[in-house]
């Protein structure tokens, strides 16, 4: 969630080589989702109601947290908003206008650009719907869920327009998970990511060269960024193989911990003050405006995490 952040810091508070930068911070979302999809690929789930249900409490109730506070602050200095739009992204919808999927939100609501970043959560959300099927799937062989990979990519390809790679990212993930890939990671199949993530960086500049902000870029930026958070995985995988007493230290201590229950609330509140009506950067300079734009975010990240701990706490009592 941290490099989403930084991606969007670089991009909007035009840092010096911001450009390259973001494209190196870019691959937060496909990390995010190889990881998540990795892990769940690790566990058998027998209670869906109470997985849903805490999957419901831990990234929705957060997202519709901040979009109400959000716009009731843009109401109170008179922002005008369409009422669908109130509507979608107090359903946690509004991911559903970034998927392109225009038989669903055709002329139906706009993006409130001050809540730009929390599309992702209704992507998590779809992607967790995934899971039944994919556990039903589990048992296939290797060749098979290569197969069934190579099947879900030619359909990304084929439909375009319908944009479902956040859903294949997120397979990919899940059958990596079921076949224990990360433990197979030695000095070999590193240096072997290592050469992808290199080829992926040299040909995302060049099809910036050539295709520069064209519809077919965007397409091309998933692939190379699947290959670098592919990459920060495998690095990792590589260290904790060669060093595992040291990677447990690292994860264990008190700044990892803090950044782990922190980050996701910090990417819910970093969007308001660098987007939108609140964008810090179109009010002061540089320094003061990333000053105040670390405290806003992490002030919002600790009230955000605060208030929907307690409305996660009475929506729990009331269903159980």
């Amino acid at each position: 969630m941290l490099l989403i952040v930084l991606c969007h810091v670089v991009v909007c508070y035009n840092v010096p080589m911001g450009s390259a930068l973001s494209g190196f911070f870019n691959c937060g979302v496909e990390l995010f989702l190889l990881i998540s999809g990795y892990l769940f690929g690790q566990r058998i789930i027998d209670d869906w109601g109470a997985f849903y249900s805490k999957r419901f409490r831990t990234v929705s109730i957060p997202a519709i947290i901040t979009s109400a506070l959000v716009m009731a602050a843009l109401l109170i200095v008179r922002q005008p908003l369409e009422w669908q739009s109130i509507v979608a992204y107090l359903l946690d919808a509004e991911g559903l206008l970034f998927l392109n999927w225009d038989f669903v939100t055709n002329n139906l609501f706009n993006e409130i650009l001050s809540l730009g970043p929390l599309w992702f959560t209704t992507i998590i959300m779809l992607c967790y719907l995934l899971i039944p099927l994919l556990q039903r799937v589990a048992h296939l062989n290797s060749i098979r869920y290569i197969l069934f990979i190579i099947i879900g990519l030619v359909i990304v390809i084929i439909f375009p327009f319908i944009h479902l790679e956040y859903f294949f990212i997120f397979t990919i993930g899940y059958f990596a998970g079921k076949l224990n890939l990360l433990d197979k990671i030695g000095c070999r199949e590193f240096l072997l990511f290592t050469g992808l993530f290199i080829l992926s960086l040299l040909f995302r500049v060049w099809a910036h060269h050539y295709f520069g902000s064209s519809p077919l870029y965007a397409r091309l930026t998933v692939i190379t960024s699947t290959v670098s958070g592919a990459w920060f995985i495998a690095l990792f995988a590589y260290i904790n193989g060669a060093s595992p007493e040291k990677t447990k230290l690292f994860t264990s201590s008190r700044a990892i911990q803090l950044c782990d229950k922190y980050s996701y609330y910090v990417f819910l509140s970093h969007g308001v003050f660098c987007m939108g009506t609140f964008n810090l950067y179109s009010r002061f300079s540089l320094p003061v405006a990333s000053l105040l734009f670390l405290v806003f975010t992490v002030v919002g990240a600790v009230c955000i995490r605060y208030i929907s701990g307690h409305i996660s706490t009475l929506v729990s009592s009331i269903c159980y």
